[in-house]
C-alpha cells in the first residue's frame, strides 16, 4: 500500500489532524503554530484528496480509509496520539484523545466582504 501523503512538524507527543470530507490537510495552516508548541504534529492527506488524490482505497471503506491512516503512524513508530479531526468517522487504534471542530463558512455576503478586504 502507497502511504498517504503527510507532513510533520515540531517534537513531542503526537497530535494527529485530519480533514473532513472534500478538503485536504492545508485546512490546519494557522493551528500549526499553536499546535507544535504542545507536541509533534502530523497532518495527513486523506485518500481521494489533497496530494493523495491519487490514492483512494478500494474499496472505499471507514475501515480501509483507518488502515491508511494507521499505515503512516507505522512508518512513523507513533503507538498513541491525540486525534483533531472534522467530523471523526473512524476510531484509530493508540487514540489516546480526540478533539472534534466543525467549520462553519461565512454567509455569502459576509465571504464576498471578507475576499474584498484581503
Amino acid at each position: 500500500m502507497e502511504l498517504l501523503h503527510y507532513r510533520t512538524y515540531g517534537e513531542g507527543p503526537a497530535i494527529v489532524l485530519l480533514h473532513g470530507f472534500c478538503e485536504s490537510a492545508s485546512i490546519f495552516k494557522h493551528f500549526l503554530p499553536s499546535l507544535t508548541a504542545h507536541g509533534r504534529v502530523i497532518t495527513i492527506d486523506l485518500g481521494g484528496f489533497g496530494q493523495s488524490a491519487g490514492r483512494l482505497p478500494r474499496p472505499v471503506t471507514m475501515d480501509s480509509m483507518a488502515q491508511q491512516v494507521a499505515a503512516v503512524l507505522d512508518h512513523l513508530s507513533i503507538e498513541k496520539a491525540v486525534f483533531i479531526w472534522h467530523l471523526p468517522t473512524f476510531i484509530p487504534q493508540g487514540l489516546e484523545a480526540y478533539v472534534c471542530f466543525i467549520l462553519q463558512p461565512l454567509p455569502t455576503a459576509k465571504r464576498k466582504n471578507a475576499h474584498a478586504t484581503r
